[in-house]
């Protein structure tokens, strides 16, 4: 994750093995409340492709939107 200031964006940071897995988050983006939502095929609760989840960056509880 990196943030812009003044028009610089800063050292991007990793945001933990909950979020960065071994496979492809993509798509980051924030939501109302400042929900951090993504998309990622390496989740554990993955239904096999690039599912979309969301997260707190409060507490890292990485919840699935569901199967269509």
């Amino acid at each position: 994750m990196s943030i812009r200031k003044a028009g610089q964006w800063n050292v991007p940071k990793n945001l933990g093995k909950e979020i960065n897995t071994p496979g492809n988050e993509v798509f980051p983006t924030f939501g109302p409340g400042g929900l951090l939502l993504f998309s990622s095929n390496g989740q554990k609760n993955n239904f096999g492709q690039q599912d979309i989840y969301y997260t707190s960056l409060e507490d890292n509880i990485i919840v699935n939107l569901g199967k269509l």
